[in-house]
């Protein structure tokens, strides 16, 4: 148990590294839409030509993988994040700034990431060094989150893309010197897209997708909003009460959650519900911190089950194209939302976008639990 809680902590620090310098400029973005000339829609477009080229790029990098090694293709994908975030950093048009994101989105390695935890890792201990990846991405999404404004102040946007290609090289010689080499084989059979249509895979990546996708657009919104619905300059008071929140229920829920599979299984469309119902009260000043808390948590917690659950299925020599599958969808959900809520912000206020996010994870959730009541009362897929 040590030894897999050891090596999802170190395979986890170069993820939450790429994640931070992603999620740090969401809630900032859109504060320098007059320094790029562009309009809710553009940004919107900038944010999500990430989530796209994620998801184009995930399954051949996962591919790679399994051809080449796990090490040598997180190499690559860190070198081209690098090279995105220096683009958009030097960059003054909406179009530089696309390009970079995009060669951003193109480092597509959280399958890699994911499956060489599953190399390294006993079968009985996957959902745990799953679990501390997910969680420790969880949790710096909304510690990136929490800490934009203050980056955004003291060395702007620019100064920010500039240190997330720091921290991105910083990561290679971490991943050389730090995680060992997988002890499993990376021989990969001939490819069949029949892997991805299992309906686990299906499901768990659905969910994926759905929620980065809100998660993404929620928080590329939601400074603004909070501004004029509180009325307060600075929103510091409210992430960070909101983040402890999220911190408490995370630490409680995720000791029971990393248990059993079948407790993670039947736990996904509640917490889907849950996120739904957080995201509708977020329009009342009243329930702000605890509503945006739990949401957080929430995010928190399926980013962490979720891949524990498919984990169950995954087979040798496969591994590194269905965890690229299931991150693809994850961000394909996040380009499809982050286009449609900028698009929509362009005709309705702020509020009727998060009414209509939350109605679909409502659906989504409900629509699961039913079916699980009507045709699949052992919750089997």
């Amino acid at each position: 148990m040590k030894y897999a809680v050891s090596i999802g902590l170190r395979l986890g620090m170069i993820s939450v590294l790429r994640i931070f310098g992603l999620m740090v400029i969401v809630p900032i973005l859109f504060n320098h839409i007059g320094d790029y000339g562009s309009t809710y829609g553009g940004l919107g477009f900038a944010i999500g030509i990430y989530g796209l080229c994620q998801a184009l790029g995930q399954i051949p990098f996962g591919r790679l993988s399994d051809l080449i090694g796990r090490q040598e293709a997180l190499t690559l994908g860190l070198l081209i994040f690098a090279l995105g975030c220096v683009i958009a950093a030097f960059s003054h048009s909406l179009m530089g700034l696309i390009i970079g994101r995009a060669l951003q989105g193109g480092a597509a390695v959280n399958g890699v990431v994911s499956a060489y935890a599953i190399d390294l890792v006993q079968e009985k201990e996957r959902p745990v060094v799953l679990g501390v990846i997910g969680g420790m991405i969880g949790l710096m999404f909304f510690l990136a989150i929490g800490v934009a404004p203050f980056l955004d102040y003291y060395i702007g946007l620019v100064g920010v893309f500039k240190l997330t290609a720091f921290l991105s090289l910083c990561s290679i010689p971490w991943l050389w010197l730090m995680i060992p080499k997988p002890t499993q084989s990376c021989d990969a059979p001939a490819w069949d897209m029949s892997l991805f249509y299992d309906a686990q895979f299906l499901w768990c990546a659905g969910c994926a997708g759905l929620i980065h996708g809100v998660f993404t657009v929620t928080f590329s919104l939601l400074p603004s909003f909070l501004k004029q619905s509180t009325g307060q300059p600075s929103m510091d008071v409210i992430y960070g009460l909101s983040m402890l929140v999220a911190t408490c229920v995370i630490c409680v829920a995720m000791r029971k959650l990393t248990k059993a599979y079948h407790q993670q299984y039947h736990a996904v469309p509640w917490l889907l519900l849950v996120m739904g119902l957080c995201l509708l009260q977020l329009s009342q000043t009243m329930s702000i911190v605890l509503s945006l808390g739990l949401f957080i948590a929430v995010f928190g917690l399926l980013e962490a089950i979720l891949p524990s659950i498919l984990a169950y299925t995954v087979q040798s020599g496969t591994r590194g194209a269905i965890m690229g599958g299931f991150y693809a969808f994850a961000q394909l959900g996040v380009f499809i939302f982050s286009a449609f809520a900028g698009t929509m912000r362009n005709h309705v206020s702020t509020a009727t976008v998060f009414l209509i996010l939350g109605a679909v994870l409502i659906t989504w959730g409900l629509g699961r639990k039913v079916w699980c009541f009507k045709y699949d009362t052992n919750y089997n897929l």
